[in-house]
């Protein structure tokens, strides 16, 4: 009851600020800033000067934070964005990079890219991770472990508090996606894409067979046939993808939709054969033209197993997919299953009155997961989400800002910081 009472005063917070954010709509227009701009030298020449980057605008900030999994954590994350041709016929490409230790001598390095080639004729996609690894799981659907009176709190996704029900595992987990398309006609592409996650030296803290202290990843790996110490899942992937976004980073209008049929083969690795199926739609709805800052916009995507068996830690979970945004409010991996389905909504707005350097997001969420060995189908119990964030333009040719969240789930927070828009 008491998640559907901050619901309700949600929404009306929401209401209230699209009335009063709309008076903004109103004002003349002002000369676009960003930090840069604001120690830059009085009355220097901000005139707007081409969308030209002919080196990549880079952004680095330091990463620092604790949990009970991990310790005391420290690292680096930065992201650059760039131009493959010129700005009138070529998207933006981006990059991003993450370095973390932790006290436990856990290891985590992912870089992830978007790359349009000049003229957006080729799209180069990739996701690379390599994490000496510690997490907890929850079991299978979205009512695991059942009734949570605790009240859970992460940091960009990892669980700062302990929380009832919780299973702690160690693992070191590789990933290597890369996807390559080709663009057939405006806006539309086709492409191909390998996968591989492999995931060893796999330790399941609450384990112990002997006492019948059973967790549900053993008991998910034994049934459908796994090693429950190392699985790969290894697989080629058919993609269509519809992009009209006009900027990738942070788009103020257009659709983005994709659908990939992933077939994970024995042949190439896998440890079973088995296949995915993943649709994704993103909209992006200016509300004003004056200030493009205005917008609303919606996100909604599922992930489900289309056939044979998926390890565990392969199958869809909360805040994994590819930018590892989803379920703000929620820690990742809170809610794993063999069929899930996420939603969003965010509005956007101008803080600053004149300059736009300033901004921020309402948004709320929801996401169901299924539970196939236990006949709960996904829709059977869903979880919502919702927050607020504040957004400081960085770069304002590239449109990165960098981003503050905090979010809100049942019996469950966080906050969550980036250098772009959650989608």
């Amino acid at each position: 009851m008491m998640v559907f009472l901050q619901c309700g005063k949600f929404f009306r917070v929401l209401l209230l600020a699209i009335v009063s954010m709309g008076a903004f709509a109103q004002q003349d227009e002002c000369p676009d800033k960003d930090l840069t701009d604001v120690f830059r030298k009085k009355g220097k020449d901000l005139a707007p000067k081409a969308i030209i980057i002919k080196h990549p605008s880079v952004i680095l900030f330091p990463v620092l934070g604790s949990s009970p999994a991990t310790g005391f954590q420290f690292g680096a994350a930065g992201q650059a964005a760039w131009f493959m041709g010129t700005p009138e016929t070529t998207r933006i490409s981006q990059a991003s990079a993450n370095f973390t230790y932790t006290a436990k001598s856990q290891f985590l390095i992912t870089l992830k890219s978007n790359v349009m080639s000049k003229g957006d004729a080729w799209i180069f996609t990739g996701d690379w991770r390599y994490y000496l690894y510690s997490q907890s799981t929850y079991g299978l659907g979205t009512n695991s472990p059942g009734v949570v009176t605790g009240s859970g709190f992460n940091i960009q996704g990892y669980d700062v508090s302990t929380e009832a029900g919780e299973e702690p595992m160690e693992f070191n987990w590789l990933r290597l996606h890369e996807t390559v398309f080709k663009e057939i006609k405006k806006n539309v592409y086709i492409g191909v894409g390998y996968h591989l996650d492999s995931y060893t030296s796999i330790i399941d803290k609450n384990l112990n067979v002997a006492a019948g202290a059973l967790t549900n990843h053993y008991i998910y790996s034994l049934t459908k046939g796994f090693n429950p110490n190392q699985y790969t899942l290894s697989g080629m992937s058919v993609n269509v993808i519809y992009d009209s976004r006009d900027n990738q980073i942070n788009p103020y209008k257009g659709i983005y939709a994709n659908v990939q049929y992933r077939y994970n083969s024995e042949f190439i690795g896998s440890a079973q054969n088995s296949s995915l199926t993943y649709m994704e739609l993103r909209a992006y709805k200016g509300l004003s033209e004056k200030h493009p800052r205005h917008i609303i916009a919606g996100w909604i995507y599922a992930n489900v197993v289309s056939s044979g068996n998926v390890p565990y830690l392969d199958l869809p979970a909360a805040n994994y997919d590819t930018r590892n945004r989803s379920a703000r409010g929620y820690v990742q991996g809170r809610f794993r299953g063999e069929d899930l389905v996420y939603a969003e909504a965010e509005y956007r707005f101008p803080i600053s009155k004149c300059s736009s350097i300033l901004g921020g997001v309402l948004f709320v969420n929801a996401i169901t997961a299924s539970d196939r060995m236990a006949k709960i189908p996904v829709f059977d119990y869903t979880k919502p989400g919702y927050g607020f964030g504040l957004r400081v333009k960085a770069d304002k040719l590239s449109r990165t800002n960098i981003t503050v969240d905090v979010g809100f789930g049942d019996h469950s927070s966080g906050i969550y910081f980036g250098a772009a828009e959650v989608f």
